[in-house]
């Protein structure tokens, strides 16, 4: 095996695992949405934002890193599979932006406001 399928290889088991994980962290974002929702409590923007550029920002470089692989990967198979990982990812990005839009209204900066609850 050369050196670009090891990393195309390696990429796809990081994506995998990391499409795993982040599913699993916006499951648990959306019942913190509902959670908040049903409270009217509003919670702290910095760790909300924390979470989700992190994730974000994980999601973006694999993804990146895929697109960069895709063309060099002499197999076919491998390299489709790559590109779905990659589409998977990307639709990945657009749930966790659109939980963050949705959550954003029940944030508050600590730095600048206190906690209310929201009617």
């Amino acid at each position: 095996m050369d050196e670009t399928t090891n990393k195309a290889i390696n990429l796809l088991t990081l994506g995998t695992i990391l499409i795993e994980r982040t599913r699993k962290e916006d499951e648990r974002l959306k019942a913190l949405l509902s959670e908040i929702k049903a409270s009217g409590e509003s919670i702290n923007q910095c760790v909300i934002h924390e979470i989700i550029n992190t994730r974000l920002n994980e999601l973006f470089m694999v993804r990146e890193a895929i697109g960069e692989l895709i063309d060099r990967v002499d197999y076919p198979d491998l390299s489709h599979t790559l590109n779905s990982v990659r589409k998977e990812i990307f639709e990945l990005e657009i749930e966790i932006s659109c939980v963050e839009v949705d959550l954003q209204p029940y944030l508050y900066c600590p730095a600048l406001e206190k906690p209310e609850k929201i009617s």
